[in-house]
């Protein structure tokens, strides 16, 4: 009897076995497994007949349902961990028996009592040399099946199956991760036929299918979407592009990582600036010009420079009004300019490098006097907020033109470099940083996971039992006692 009920995934209203959970149905069959009880058991065929009826019910025979996590009312009362709860993790300490003794100190057959600060339990953990040195197994069983299954992987041709291949890579995997007890290796399976499915597949079957092999490579094709409206709707434009068998992320990774720091630290200075922006926003007050313009704390250039428009635009000095009269009468012949500059002395605050006067130098002199020189007292406040918050969107803007830049010239230089891209970069980036990293990066992160489970539960009982009720009952006591005083000072009587 097997009972493989609780190895699957939810897919909507159904439940959709996993590669792992076909495999271990298939292997705990075949090979006739039944050292865990909660999941098959050979069943006599009296048991069926005589206490059954012949029902075949599963759950007659195999109880699968975790035990019940039981509150222990002498803890509650006394202080301690129940040994039961500690023992529940023996599967843990059997791997990591110094860490139970770093964790946890025993009052009584019964009951443990913490050694560290809850905050420190975590730390505690993760700076154990075994759970360390258990880490270290784990790269170790993946290097061991590494080594061996790279000379496959790196001469694949057209007399490879596909299918013969992966069965050889998952036995061999499987067999690498037996020994750690704390992986299951059903997961392990799990992660290799999941990227099998998702990716390496594909990647495999162009290689052996196709003349080219391994040289499929330096190929790199163009990502097209539908045009879904305008003119040209139902059309395909190319928004990018990508590596036929190596993703451009590697390659990057690989060969311009000083461009692409680049990139990153360009990108860190537009967040630190939209950040100043957003504050900005965040501090003024509710009935200010900024806050006037804003919406969802954000603002737009435009809507900024016609808010200090709209407030500045009636201020008047005698160097704004001459401006406005000399700008009315442009465009001026450069001798009669020069004649009106003697007799208008102050609108030479306008002239251009080239000895002109034109109206967007008039414009640019006229927003310098109302926006900085000449603001009345009554908008500084204003004005001032409106100016940093237009500084700080043209800075983003720029600082943004300066990231796309980058990113376009990086792009350009990454999808030049696949055609040079020898035999033996190719295996080193195909091979080894996108197959092999990939299926490690799933299988730390089981382990990733293992400790977390146990330093959750750990952690989970310390604070279900830090409190005894005693302790509860007096601080209670000590809060109503307060309550009533501070309403008695009130005046409250009962």
């Amino acid at each position: 009897m097997i009972d493989a009920s609780r190895g699957c995934v939810k897919d909507g209203n159904k439940n959709r076995l996993r590669e792992r959970d076909i495999y271990r149905i298939i292997t705990t069959f075949n090979e006739q497994i039944t050292t865990d009880p909660k999941y098959a058991r050979f069943v006599p065929n009296d048991e069926i007949e005589k206490k059954n009826g012949y029902n075949l019910n599963i759950t007659r025979y195999i109880d699968s349902t975790d035990p019940e996590d039981i509150q222990d009312i002498y803890a509650h009362i006394h202080g301690g961990i129940p040994a039961v709860d500690i023992d529940s993790l023996s599967k843990y300490w059997e791997v990591f028996p110094s860490l139970k003794a770093e964790l946890l100190t025993a009052i009584s057959d019964k009951y443990y009592s913490l050694n560290v600060e809850h905050e420190n339990i975590r730390q505690t953990i993760y700076k154990n040399a075994e759970f360390s040195e258990y880490g270290e197994k784990l790269d170790e069983a993946f290097a061991a099946w590494k080594a061996k299954e790279y000379p496959a992987l790196s001469t694949l041709d057209e007399d490879v199956s596909a299918r013969e291949l992966i069965v050889s890579l998952a036995e061999n995997i499987l067999a690498e991760f037996e020994h750690l007890t704390l992986i299951d290796k059903y997961d392990v399976y799990q992660v290799l036929l999941a990227y099998w499915n998702e990716v390496m597949n594909d990647d495999v079957s162009l290689i052996i299918s196709e003349p080219d092999g391994y040289a499929n490579a330096r190929a790199t094709d163009n990502i097209e979407e539908e045009i879904t409206q305008g003119k040209n709707k139902g059309e395909m434009k190319v928004t990018g592009w990508e590596g036929r068998l190596i993703p451009k992320a590697i390659v990057i990774d690989t060969f311009f990582r000083e461009e692409k720091n680049a990139i990153e630290e360009a990108e860190n200075v537009v967040a630190e600036t939209e950040s100043q922006l957003s504050d900005l926003i965040e501090s003024a007050d509710e009935e200010s010009a900024l806050a006037d313009v804003a919406e969802n704390g954000k603002v737009k250039a435009k809507d900024v420079e016609a808010k200090i428009e709209e407030l500045t635009q009636h201020v008047e000095t005698e160097e704004t009004i001459e401006l406005e009269i000399l700008m009315n009468q442009l465009p001026m012949q450069k001798k009669r300019l020069q004649a009106y500059l003697v007799g208008h002395p102050l609108c030479e605050s306008a002239l251009t490098e080239k000895g002109t006067v034109t109206k967007s130098s008039i414009m640019l002199r006229l927003f310098v006097i109302r926006t900085v020189e000449s603001v009345p007292e009554s908008l500084q406040d204003d004005v001032n907020q409106l100016r940093q918050a237009l500084d700080l969107c043209g800075k983003v803007s720029d600082y943004n033109k300066v990231v796309k830049d980058l990113n376009k010239a990086l792009d350009e230089k990454c999808r030049a470099r696949y055609d040079s891209l020898t035999d033996e970069e190719i295996l080193e980036l195909l091979v080894n940083k996108k197959w092999f990293d990939s299926i490690f990066s799933g299988i730390a992160d089981l382990y990733a996971a293992i400790s977390h489970r146990l330093t959750n539960r750990i952690i989970e009982l310390a604070e279900r039992y830090e409190n005894t009720l005693p302790e509860l009952d007096k601080e209670t006591n000590e809060y109503e006692t307060r309550v009533k005083s501070h309403l008695e000072r009130m005046g409250f009587k009962w």
